[in-house]
């Protein structure tokens, strides 16, 4: 069956999984929809010139503007989203390991449960993420902005955060064991039975 798309406004749509082998995609907006390695596109076309992004492990997605989309339980490991747009994104339970954040938007994003080991998110903007029970072992979030972000119950384990703005941040339950936490602001943290053993405080010592 034929499916007549041509001109149709697909824009910022999911393609994950979708079978489009015998569609009519002439001339249809696909700008920022997002599809995978697992989608079906008619033969001869090719997505990439259409201004859609091909979400999957490793890619580079530099500078794509991604905010508000709903991207959940997808694996995204080692992809390279520096200066990403992904503010307001849902990213529950999404597989970040070892992805490139640096300088991306994340703000209001919803984080939560999600895989961040190894991220590198230096300078990275997560005020108010939730990022609940993620997480971050071994991640870089040097110079980050995280401030009223949500960490309650959240894996920080040898993460650096030196010189991040975690002002206002919650952080009850927080594992911070040999966390890097040198020169951080923390006015109005919640440290409530956060584990802090070995981590570096903002002053330079060590806890006990």
């Amino acid at each position: 069956m034929t499916a007549y798309l041509s001109h149709a406004n697909l824009s910022q749509v999911n393609l994950i999984e979708t079978d489009l082998e015998g569609a009519n995609l002439q001339e249809a907006n696909l700008q920022q929809a997002f599809y995978s390695t697992t989608t079906i596109f008619p033969m001869g076309f090719d997505a990439t010139q259409t201004g859609a992004y091909l979400i999957s492990p490793g890619v580079s997605l530099q500078n794509a503007n991604l905010a508000g989309m709903n991207l959940n339980t997808l694996n995204l490991s080692g992809i390279d989203l520096k200066e990403a747009n992904l503010a307001g994104a849902d990213l529950h339970q999404v597989n970040l390991s070892g992805a490139n954040l640096q300088a991306a938007d994340l703000c209001r994003v919803n984080l939560s449960n999600a895989n961040l080991t190894g991220a590198d998110l230096q300078r990275a903007n997560l005020s108010a993420a939730n990022l609940s029970s993620a997480n971050l072992s071994g991640a870089n979030l040097q110079q980050a902005k995280l401030s009223a972000v949500n960490l309650c119950y959240t894996n920080l384990n040898g993460a650096t955060l030196s010189e991040a703005d975690l002002r206002g941040a919650k952080l009850e339950r927080t594992n911070l064991e040999k966390a890097n936490l040198k020169d951080a602001k923390l006015d109005g943290v919640m440290l409530n039975k956060a584990n802090l053993n070995g981590a570096i405080m903002p002053d330079g010592t060590t806890q006990e």
